[in-house]
C-alpha cells in the first residue's frame, strides 16, 4: 500500500497546471458554441424549445454542471484534510498524497467558481445557481467516513466518464470549456484511485455487514442529492425563462422539469451505479453489493423513469 501512495504522488506530479493558465483574469466568454454535449444536457428532447433556445440552456446547463461539481468539492476537500489530519505519524506518502487530494480539489473549486462568476458578469441576463454549498457539505460529512469515501468514488469515476465519452471527442463544444474538464479530468482520474485506497483501507478492519450499512447511507446520500439537483432544475427553469422573457405553460414547465431532472439523476447518480469499475470494486469488497446496487437502481428508475423518452 505505500507503493501505491507514492506511486500516486509522482503520477499527480506530472500533471502541474494552473487557474490562470486556463482562466486568467479578463477571459472573454465565448457564448457561440455550446459548453457541454447535448447527451449530458439532454436539451434535445424539448420539442416546445427552438434551437436558439436549447443552445441558450445548454450554456446555462453548462455553468450548472461546473457550479455543481464546485458545490460537491466543497465537501471533498473537507473530507480529504480530516482524513490527512488524521494521519499525522503515519506513512509520509499516505499523508502527502491526501494533502495534494485536498489542495488540488480546492483548486477545481475556484476553477470552476471563476468560470461562474465570468457567466454571470458577461451572459445576457441573470441566471442563479446553488450557492449552499457550506451546509449541504455539513450534512453529507454528519455520515460515516466510509460511506463519504464511497460516494466520492462514484463521482470521481463518473467525471471521468463525462469527459472520455461524450466532451473530448466532441468538436461543436466551446474550446474554453473543453480543456476546463480536460484539466479536471486528469487530477480526478488520481483521486480517483486514492478513494479506492482509502475505501479499501477501511473496509478490510470492518465485517461485511458493516461495509453494507456504510453501502446503505451512501444511498441515502444519493437520495438526498436528487433533492438538490430538482433545486438546481427550477433554477435552470427560472433563468431560460428569464433570458428569453416568456413564461412557459404549466405543461411545458412540468416535462422540463420531469426530463431535465432525468437528465441530471442519470448524468451524475445512474451512470455511478452502472459504472463497471465501481461495480467490481464494490463487489470484490463484499459479494453482495452490486444486489443492493441493482436494487437501489431499480428504485431511482421506477420513481425518475428508464429514459428521457419515458418523460
Amino acid at each position: 500500500m505505500v507503493l501505491k501512495y507514492k506511486n500516486a504522488i509522482e503520477d499527480a506530479e506530472k500533471i502541474n497546471w494552473r487557474i490562470n493558465d486556463i482562466l486568467p483574469n479578463g477571459t472573454v466568454l465565448d457564448f457561440s458554441a455550446p459548453f457541454l454535449p447535448e447527451s449530458l444536457t439532454r436539451e434535445s428532447q424539448l420539442n416546445f424549445l427552438s434551437s436558439n433556445e436549447k443552445k441558450t440552456l445548454n450554456l446555462i446547463r453548462g455553468t450548472s454542471y461546473l457550479n455543481l461539481f464546485a458545490f460537491v468539492e466543497e465537501y471533498i476537500s473537507s473530507l480529504t484534510t480530516y482524513i490527512a489530519a488524521n494521519s499525522v505519524g503515519d506513512d509520509k506518502y499516505r499523508l502527502r498524497a491526501l494533502l495534494k487530494f485536498s489542495e488540488e480539489e480546492v483548486k477545481h473549486q475556484t476553477l470552476f467558481l471563476n468560470f461562474v462568476t465570468m457567466f454571470k458578469d458577461q451572459f445576457e441576463s441573470d441566471c442563479t445557481f446553488l450557492n449552499n454549498a457550506e451546509d449541504v457539505a455539513n450534512i453529507i460529512l454528519s455520515h460515516s467516513e466510509l460511506s463519504v469515501l464511497i460516494l466520492t468514488y462514484h463521482l470521481e469515476l463518473i467525471t471521468q466518464k463525462h469527459y472520455v465519452d461524450s466532451v473530448k471527442s466532441d468538436v461543436e463544444c466551446s474550446k474554453l470549456f473543453k480543456d476546463i474538464l480536460h484539466k479536471h479530468w486528469l487530477e480526478e482520474s488520481q483521486h480517483a484511485k486514492l478513494d479506492l485506497y482509502e475505501i479499501k483501507r477501511i473496509s478490510s478492519d470492518i465485517a461485511s455487514k458493516e461495509f453494507l450499512l456504510s453501502l446503505k447511507e451512501y444511498f441515502l446520500i444519493l437520495e438526498s442529492f436528487c433533492s438538490v439537483m430538482k433545486v438546481q432544475v427550477e433554477m435552470n427553469l427560472s433563468s431560460l425563462e428569464n433570458c428569453l422573457n416568456k413564461e412557459f405553460s404549466k405543461q411545458e414547465r412540468e416535462l422540463f422539469i420531469r426530463d431535465q431532472l432525468f437528465s441530471y439523476i442519470h448524468n451524475f447518480i445512474l451512470l455511478g451505479l452502472e459504472n463497471k469499475t465501481f461495480r467490481q470494486e464494490m463487489e470484490s469488497i463484499c459479494s453482495e453489493s452490486v444486489t443492493l446496487i441493482d436494487e437501489f437502481q431499480r428504485i431511482l428508475i421506477s420513481k425518475y423513469g428508464s429514459s428521457a423518452d419515458d418523460l
